[in-house]
């Protein structure tokens, strides 16, 4: 049954496609939901909020921003 229907374009949203299927093949959406979930967060943003508040702190409250800037992207880039 799923494979005679006609295949969708790659440029639609398959996600959009199986929620629409989704009673028809509830255990392959299912399946298909496992595999197009998208993680809200990345890894590299974290790491430089992370390297940023290590690198700002309390002794350096008085830093400008520029000079901040750089010490995050030192710091991201040489360590």
């Amino acid at each position: 049954m799923y494979k005679a229907m006609p295949r969708i374009v790659t440029s639609d949203d398959a996600a959009a496609w199986w929620w629409n299927m989704r009673t028809t093949y509830p255990c392959l959406s299912d399946m298909a939901f496992s595999y197009l979930c998208v993680q809200a967060s990345s890894t590299p943003s974290e790491r430089v909020f992370s390297t940023a508040g290590d690198t700002i702190c309390a002794e350096r409250s008085r830093i400008l921003p520029e000079k901040a800037d750089m010490l995050v992207f030192l710091n991201k880039n040489c360590f």
